[in-house]
């Protein structure tokens, strides 16, 4: 009834029964193990079984006489230990290194992934109480990669709370119209006018306030809705722009897409479709991606063909007529080798790069490269994520033309944006 059939650790109830008559004081380690579905498929369940034994081996053989190890139930295991804080956590990294070492079977190889959640147990402690801290601990690492250790405090439950509503409500965001955009000016640096504006995407949430995209666009692509929000926000800036035009308001719109999207299949006919249904112009839409992700794709071999698939997708949608545009550009460690193969309109330089506190002189050395580089290449640079009059200056020496940051405007809702356009548009060469 307390034992764990198949490893013959206290299981859990028989860990919940030394909790209640353990230790006054300690933690509880609760360790994931990652990868044994795939062992079972591969190698079958008689393989993954041994596997889950040897850990339990390992496991047992680690941990000090009056530590309990037990198995909570698949390939979750626990330790309840009387070690303070310093101690359990350096124990949960041995046994994470421990059971992440290979497992040799007959005829294979195996490998496993692991990852610890710890909480404080402490006197008069609730221990279903301690264990659901320590599972929620463990659930937090999932984010933070594997060989993660982290341990339980109030902020890591209200950011798992936080999550775990945005994937409950994320998929019905569109069909509830809570989605909106806000737009930040582009602005032309000689003159102060605003020539354009990147469309950021908003949730309007109705307990959480607004989602930023940082949290969004991750979530949606866990969750694969991000094709259903990439459309909606493609498909909303177009009628905005088109709104705009009629009125006779010249700017340009960019919106944001993730290296997936642009390695879609049918993403150009898309964007094609959008530009048609609105009635807008091919040039007065760029598209950019951030040069993180395509990073990324480049780096992970698996991934290759996404990246190829990008740099097809933009040469197709310039051959269209839509304007493209890295922004974040100069943080990857491939920077400069992503200009020989990218087909780009539009190079957005990241404040880190031509801003960094005090190396102003270095700062506008690289910027006045890479805008040099630009213009051979027939590339237009823009200083993203300008702050200070400091930034300002040093993107003006360079001669970049285009700007866009706090310093000049937030992103705003459209009417904001508008009065802005209003105000901005006989503006006198170098009036911010």
């Amino acid at each position: 009834m307390f034992t764990d059939r198949l490893t013959s650790l206290p299981n859990r109830d028989g860990l919940r029964r030394a909790g209640e008559t353990g230790p006054e004081s300690g933690a509880l380690i609760v360790i994931g193990l990652y990868g044994l579905t795939g062992i079972s498929d591969l190698h079958g369940a008689e393989l993954g079984d041994a596997v889950l034994v040897e850990a339990a081996r390992r496991l047992r053989t680690e941990v000090g006489g009056a530590d309990v190890p037990a198995r909570l139930g698949d390939s979750r295991f626990a330790v309840l230990t009387e070690r303070g804080a310093v101690q359990a956590h350096l124990l949960a990294s041995r046994l994470l290194n421990l059971l992440s070492a290979p497992y040799p079977a007959p005829g294979a190889r195996a490998r496993l992934s692991a990852s610890a959640g710890l909480a404080d147990v402490a006197e008069d402690a609730d221990f279903d109480e301690v264990l659901r801290r320590a599972e929620l601990a463990l659930r937090a690492t999932r984010h933070g990669g594997t060989a993660a250790v982290e341990w339980y405090d109030e902020a890591v439950e209200a950011r798992l709370l936080r999550r775990s509503a945005i994937e409950q409500e994320l998929p019905g965001a569109v069909g509830q119209n809570q989605l909106d955009l806000a737009y930040q000016p582009i602005v032309e640096l000689g003159s102060g006018r605003p020539v354009g504006a990147e469309a950021l995407l908003r949730w309007r949430h109705p307990t959480l306030g607004t989602v930023p995209p940082a949290e969004v666009v991750p979530i949606a692509r866990e969750l694969g809705v991000l094709p259903e929000i990439g459309r909606w926000v493609l498909h909303r800036a177009c009628r905005q722009l088109s709104s705009w035009m009629r009125e006779g308001r010249e700017l340009f719109v960019s919106v944001n897409v993730s290296a997936a999207e642009l390695a879609a299949p049918h993403f150009v006919a898309a964007v094609t479709s959008a530009l048609e249904t609105h009635l807008v112009p091919p040039s007065a839409l760029v598209v950019e991606v951030a040069e993180p992700q395509l990073v990324a794709a480049r780096q992970d071999t698996a991934r290759h063909a996404t990246f190829e698939d990008v740099v097809t997708n933009l040469a197709h949608l310039r051959a269209a007529g839509v304007r493209t545009a890295v922004d974040n550009f100069g943080i990857g460690p491939t920077s400069l080798s992503h200009l020989r193969v990218l087909p780009l309109d539009l190079l957005k330089i990241d404040r880190l790069v031509f801003a960094p506190e005090g190396q102003n002189g270095q700062a506008a050395a690289i910027i006045d490269v890479m805008v040099k580089l630009g213009g051979q290449l027939g590339i237009q640079v823009l200083a993203q994520g300008l702050e200070t009059r400091a930034d300002l200056e040093v993107a003006r020496a360079a001669g970049c033309r285009l700007g866009q940051g706090y310093l000049l405007s937030q992103p705003v809702p459209p009417e904001h944006l508008e009065a802005y356009l209003d105000q901005h548009r006989h503006q006198r060469t170098g009036e911010f």
